[in-house]
């Protein structure tokens, strides 16, 4: 469960709703392709005799009533983020940094920081301000260098090289790849 005001990206809550759109349809139709399966199974318990949907449906419509409770209430409780700073790493702020991981192993990647990677996709290259790298870039400037542990233990040097607020994910790949 989430605590606190959210900070969600204007794209995050595109992402959601769609989600929700299609969660309460896929529900829809789980409930009538049960009634036309004829996977309804007659069950008597106290108030009289009643009709059940089979236990896989009823898994799958529980599930899909969880999630869809989950993102309403992240679409209740959050603060839009629209302005992205320029000077320093925020939330939604895209960022260029240098890593090092070894004295062989060194990347360069463009990120947006984000406070939860929810509605966003492994190739949107969000970071959550939760996560190492995300946690130790926030409030970080053009220039600024520092660390984090990954998982594994191991020590990651870093450099701020960049702050991309206008800027597309896409348009900042391309200027890393020249």
């Amino acid at each position: 469960m989430i605590k606190g005001t959210l900070k969600l990206l204007p794209q995050q809550v595109e992402a959601l709703k769609k989600e929700v759109e299609g969660l309460n349809a896929q529900y829809l139709k789980l409930v009538e392709d049960a009634k036309n399966e004829d996977k309804f199974n007659v069950s008597c318990d106290s108030q009289g005799i009643t009709d059940v949907i089979d236990h896989s449906t009823t898994e799958k419509l529980s599930y899909i009533s969880r999630r869809v409770k989950e993102i309403s209430n992240c679409l209740k409780c959050h603060e839009l983020v629209t302005e992205y700073s320029k000077d320093s790493i925020q939330i939604g702020t895209e960022f260029e940094v240098f890593m090092k991981f070894s004295e062989d192993d060194k990347e360069q990647g463009t990120y947006r920081l984000v406070d939860d990677t929810i509605g966003f996709t492994y190739e949107d290259n969000c970071v959550s301000v939760n996560s190492p790298l995300g946690a130790a870039a926030h409030n970080k400037k053009v220039g600024d260098q520092f660390s984090y542990k990954i998982p594994a233990g191991t020590n990651v040097d870093c450099v701020i090289l960049d702050i991309l607020p206008e800027k597309t994910i896409e348009k900042a790949k391309q200027k890393v790849l020249k």
